[in-house]
């Protein structure tokens, strides 16, 4: 039986988290396994653990979809059907298949919203990473959907990767007015930090099964993070640098662009800009975005924040780009004190308009 590891498999991320959690690391794990029904009960894309009973000499399902548990029961009669052994380079592989099949010949991308538009100077640059955060409620998921578009219409493919189930299949789907363009988007959900992070190490083995996806969208990133309570604030800087350190080869080696959303949480401050609590006198709530910049390459990266009024109008703030430096927006050099642009050469604020599902220019700001 093979001792080649699952995770070099073409799997989806989220059947590569059961796997893990079950205990199955190799193809040899899978022995017990006389069919691909004994691997799924035929829901797709509902990834429940389910655990295995040796003793009594029989085995549960693992609910994994059909298609994924096909591949795996293929991949444990005959080890050379999935492709190259495990000894072979999944990043070279990627990189070969980037060069033959990938020539594109735009290097700035519409994000089909105007405002967003003239901050970023005409566009998303590919190869580059745009984190939009905001309040509960305001058009982040608008926006990014916006940019899914443009690479749908120019026939690219797009991963969703839905960390919150806030956006549906059948949401995206409204997107999609040509039933042709329906594949090319993927669609997984990564609800947990082990799923989102299994997910991250296992990207180079994912994309090398789909080298022509063009454009990564991470919905509600932060969710993960904040449902895992007994995370240590170390744990999660390691983690954060992590991920900063795989979207810099994503976006260096594979030219990815990336799309990230992250909703904005209060934090109280204190008047010399160090965290307070509602016991602090003269501390103030500021909405702010969990990690900041903490998991984005600053020389790949765009941070936008949009903010709705009362009515339907709002602003769009641009915090940073790779072309601009920050600095403290107060006194002293805090890492928690929010930052302000400064280079003042750039526009750095929108007002706009929601309406007819777009937002509207209504004026700029330098």
């Amino acid at each position: 039986m093979s001792t080649r590891a699952l995770s070099s498999l073409p799997l989806p991320p989220s059947t590569l988290a059961v796997l893990k959690e079950s205990g199955y690391e190799t193809l040899g794990d899978l022995k017990c396994y006389q069919s691909p029904d004994q691997l799924t009960d035929g829901k797709p894309l509902a990834p429940i653990l389910l655990s295995l009973d040796d003793d009594k000499g029989y085995t549960k399902a693992l609910k994994i979809p059909l298609s994924a548990s096909q591949s795996l029961f293929s991949a444990t009669q005959d080890p050379s059907r999935t492709g190259a052994s495990s000894s072979a380079s999944p990043l070279t592989q990627s990189l070969a298949s980037i060069v033959s099949s990938r020539k594109r010949s735009l290097d700035v991308i519409a994000t089909q919203c105007s405002p967003v538009d003239s901050l970023l100077n005409g566009g998303l640059r590919r190869g580059h990473i745009l984190e939009i955060s905001g309040p509960p409620g305001s058009p982040k998921e608008l926006i990014a959907k916006g940019i899914m578009n443009s690479f749908i219409m120019a026939g690219e493919e797009v991963l969703f990767v839905d960390c919150q189930n806030a956006t549906n299949p059948a949401s995206l789907d409204e997107l999609l007015k040509n039933p042709r363009h329906r594949r090319l988007v993927s669609y997984v959900e990564m609800h947990t930090l082990p799923e989102l992070m299994i997910f991250f190490n296992n990207t180079t083995n994912y994309l090398a099964s789909r080298p022509n996806i063009a454009l990564i969208v991470l919905n509600s990133i932060s969710f993960p993070f904040l449902n895992a309570f007994t995370l240590k604030k170390s744990a999660k800087s390691v983690l954060l640098e992590q991920i900063k350190q795989k979207l810099l080869k994503l976006c260096t080696n594979r030219n990815m662009t990336i799309v990230s959303t992250t909703q904005l949480s209060t934090k109280l401050i204190k008047p010399d800009g160090s965290s307070g609590s509602f016991d602090t006198e003269g501390a103030r709530g500021m909405m702010m975005a969990p990690f900041g910049a903490a998991y984005l390459p600053p020389g790949r990266s765009y941070r936008l924040q949009v903010t709705l009024d009362m009515g339907r109008s709002g602003t769009l703030r641009l915090l940073s780009s790779p072309n601009t430096r920050t600095k403290p927006s107060g006194d002293g050099n805090r890492k928690d004190q929010p930052r302000q642009m400064v280079n003042q050469n750039v526009i750095i604020k929108q007002r706009f308009l929601l309406g007819n599902g777009n937002l509207i220019s209504l004026n700029e700001v330098a």
